[in-house]
């Protein structure tokens, strides 16, 4: 399992960016840490995520 800790700065798009290329695919890392996160535009430093594999 990979996980990473929010920076300032960062955001679910370009966390997803990163991590699979893609900013729209923000939506399968929301979905895999939705018991942290409340609104997708909301994020802090000092969350640590989980970074799921893509679904295929």
């Amino acid at each position: 399992m990979v996980s990473i800790t929010v920076q300032p700065g960062q955001s679910l798009w370009k966390i997803a960016r990163q991590n699979y290329g893609e900013g729209i695919l923000y939506v399968q890392l929301f979905d895999a840490n939705k018991a942290q996160i409340k609104d997708p535009d909301l994020i802090y430093p000092g969350q640590v995520f989980t970074i799921p594999a893509l679904k295929p």
